[in-house]
């Protein structure tokens, strides 16, 4: 899904709480799932992180699916991850946060791939030049994107900024990126 939204639209309160039901939905089915939250550096990857892991452990989340706020163990008792960027819950959901700057090829914990990629806040305003857009771009599609397995869900949460960065080239059809997509028309700001 490609929502154009502008800001103050709730776009990336839209998004968190997108992954929250998509998790609900995945061990309501019993399938594991494999959220990977993508944004441009690491301090949107903490915003976006500590958000969601304050949602994992809200008290409605712990009354109707208490699995979903609780870390997973191996079968010695150790946790299997629960960190800032990697939550992994005893519902078979996997919540991995990354930043385009960093990096982040291999997304694949216990042979599950990215169920849902959700990248929201990868372009950012301080990019004028087209340096930092197209390197972002490079790792976006270059990294990103091919970790998905057959039916991956992608939610794109981000603005429209300018016509170098990611969400413009692939909105406007400069590159051949996410082509099957709903898009949506640009919801401008008021």
């Amino acid at each position: 899904y490609f929502p154009i939204w502008s800001r103050g639209h709730l776009k990336s309160t839209v998004a968190r709480r997108l992954v929250i039901v998509d998790a609900l939905i995945s061990f309501a089915f019993k399938q594991p799932a494999y959220i990977l939250y993508v944004s441009r550096n690491k301090e949107m990857v903490k915003k976006h992180s500590l958000s969601i892991e304050t949602l994992l452990g809200s008290a409605q989340i712990k009354k109707y699916c208490p699995q979903l706020s609780t870390v997973k163990k191996n079968t010695q008792g150790h946790d299997k991850g629960w960190q800032a960027t990697f939550l992994n819950t005893l519902a078979d959901v996997i919540f991995h946060f990354g930043s385009l700057d960093e990096g982040l090829a291999g997304g694949n914990v216990d042979d599950i791939r990215p169920t849902l990629i959700l990248p929201d806040d990868i372009d950012g305003r301080e990019e004028s030049n087209s340096v930092k857009s197209e390197s972002r771009f490079n790792k976006l599609t270059g990294e990103v994107l091919p970790m998905r397995q057959h039916n991956t869900i992608t939610f794109w949460a981000q603005n429209l900024i300018n016509r170098y960065s990611t969400m413009y080239r692939v909105q406007s059809g400069q590159v051949d990126v996410l082509t099957n997509r709903k898009p949506t028309l640009p919801i401008p700001a008021c």
